[in-house]
């Protein structure tokens, strides 16, 4: 970087009791600390990025742990003969009609939602 001064310029700078040479470095002092600050924020951007990737990531294994969780509690009320939710209902009919394993089938339904009757 090439600083060029007019003899305007240079006036003013020596009248604030600065020599141009000091005013120079100083302004190219400024310049490499923007870069770096630039750069810093940069890599804080990315490591940000990865840091919401694997936040993303554990929620959703959270998520189908706590989905496998329900299935076994619906099992267990299952067989000391409470009734289940209509989803586990609809699991083992399924389960039942199709011959897949009703861990697969409770997965495929977990989010499917009953529609809005606004009559």
């Amino acid at each position: 970087m090439v600083l060029a001064f007019t003899e305007a310029e240079k006036a003013k700078i020596e009248s604030s009791g600065m020599m141009v040479i000091e005013f120079k470095r100083n302004l190219k002092r400024i310049n490499h600390t923007c870069k770096a600050i630039a750069l810093a924020l940069d890599e804080i951007s990315k490591a940000a990025g990865i840091l919401m990737e694997a936040i993303h990531v554990f929620c959703e294994k959270f998520d189908e742990a706590m989905d496998d969780l329900k299935l076994a509690i619906e099992e267990i009320k299952k067989k000391v003969g409470y009734s289940n939710s209509w989803r586990y209902k609809v699991v083992k009919i399924l389960s039942k009609c199709t011959g897949i394993e009703k861990k697969s089938i409770w997965k495929m339904t977990r989010h499917t939602y009953l529609a809005r009757s606004c009559c």
